[in-house]
């Protein structure tokens, strides 16, 4: 499955789980919007950028950036932050779950790690649990990692 395929299977995904939980859902028009998605939640109209990720069942990665691509090599890198986006969320194809990141976890970072077990010998700083983080709106604790 090529990068475009993986990105439309993960907005589809995420939409569908969207509105299960009650959302309205919008796309925009073409390709250079920051947002994948336009979410209705709670009366506001929030922007989510959609990952698509592969976990290892335990970890999942998060790309807190976009590259552009020009003739197989890379242009430009830019980090997602709170001024394009409300939300990353995040479709893992091994699991089929979704998770949403609001901006205060991906701002100025370019990657993060959701654990979908507890860290060995009970570590809980700095360690997001996916659990956490399985509805737009609601969130678990804001985590405060110093640096990208």
């Amino acid at each position: 499955m090529n990068t475009k395929v993986k990105g439309d299977v993960a907005e589809l995904a995420v939409a569908t789980d969207l509105r299960r939980q009650g959302h309205k859902v919008a796309f925009p028009y073409g390709e250079n919007w920051d947002a994948d998605l336009l979410v209705e939640a709670a009366g506001q109209l929030e922007r989510v950028q959609v990952k698509h990720t592969t976990s290892d069942g335990v970890t999942i990665e998060v790309r807190c950036y976009t590259q552009t691509i020009v003739a197989g090599r890379t242009r430009s890198v830019r980090s997602y932050s709170g001024d394009t986006v409300d939300w990353l969320a995040v479709y893992d194809a091994t699991t089929a779950r979704c998770i949403y990141l609001p901006a205060r976890e991906f701002a100025g970072r370019t990657r993060i790690h959701v654990r979908y077990v507890p860290a060995a010998r009970g570590r809980r700083k700095d360690v997001r649990l996916a659990d956490d983080f399985t509805r737009l709106g609601r969130s678990g604790p804001r985590i405060d990692i110093e640096g990208p």
